[in-house]
């Protein structure tokens, strides 16, 4: 088996978003589908870090959990990093 890297987690997942899938509220349906996304994310981010696959295994898996929203999302983030820098180096009098 590959993997182990992050303790298999993403089979916990996988049997967690089954689970909810299998359930009558729709919210927990819901929500079990986009578990049941993040999960094989989980795994391809877990077999890119054991060695057994490479990138852009994990990428592409990340992506398909936040759908259309992730370029925006992604550049967010860097923004925030961006400014999180730039507040450094001001402390710092650069």
């Amino acid at each position: 088996m590959s993997g182990g890297s992050w303790d298999y987690f993403c089979f916990r997942a996988g049997d967690v978003a089954e689970r909810l899938k299998a359930e009558k509220a729709p919210l927990r349906i819901l929500l079990g589908k986009h578990l049941e996304l993040i999960a094989h994310a989980m795994h391809e981010i877990e077999w890119v870090d054991s060695g057994d696959k490479s990138n852009p295994a994990d990428d592409e898996a990340i992506r398909a959990v936040f759908g259309t929203q992730c370029d925006e999302l992604l550049i967010e983030h860097l923004l925030e990093e961006a400014r999180e820098l730039i507040k450094q180096l001001q402390e710092l009098g650069a």
